[in-house]
């Protein structure tokens, strides 16, 4: 209840005072450890500089192991020399068999004279008459092209997609 009585903001400072006062113990007794270090400086000096010795020293090692497994490892994986005195091989040159061509019969003869000539598509179509909508529709969409281009007018002409139901 006496905590409702008084104001926030002096609960926030005084909240605030505390953990400043906390804040302020913990460097004072940092600052107690800290010094033990400063009174042996050369210790501490010395210590890192012979471990980084020690490090760059083994560093050193490992990359020498190292290096000579490599050269040992790409001698054993070199091929053998090749012998000089080995006679060369000559192998025969492949010769494709001779196939000979089939003679025509005198229809098949025949059949492709009128081929080369185009007189099988002398035939007579017959003609759609367009007189009614459907003959015409079936006239313009004979082929997938002018199938396409009414797709494509469609869109260009027709209602934008927004308007479309």
């Amino acid at each position: 209840m006496i905590l409702a009585e008084i104001p926030e903001q002096i609960i926030f400072v005084v909240v605030m005072l505390v953990i400043a006062a906390i804040k302020a113990l913990g460097e004072k007794f940092g600052k107690k450890e800290q010094q033990t270090y400063e009174e042996y400086p050369e210790y501490e000096e010395n210590t890192i500089q012979t471990d980084y010795d020690e490090y760059a020293r083994q560093l050193r090692e490992r990359q020498a192991e190292i290096i000579a497994r490599q050269t040992a490892q790409a001698a054993l994986d070199a091929p053998p020399p090749l012998p000089f005195s080995t006679p060369a091989v000559i192998e025969k040159p492949y010769v494709a068999p001779i196939v000979k061509k089939p003679t025509l019969s005198a229809a098949e003869q025949q059949a492709l004279e009128n081929f080369q000539s185009g007189s099988f598509s002398k035939r007579k179509k017959f003609r759609i008459s367009a007189t009614t909508a459907r003959a015409r529709a079936r006239k313009v969409l004979s082929s997938p092209y002018a199938a396409r281009d009414a797709i494509v007018l469609s869109e260009i002409l027709g209602p934008p997609k927004g308007q479309r139901m």
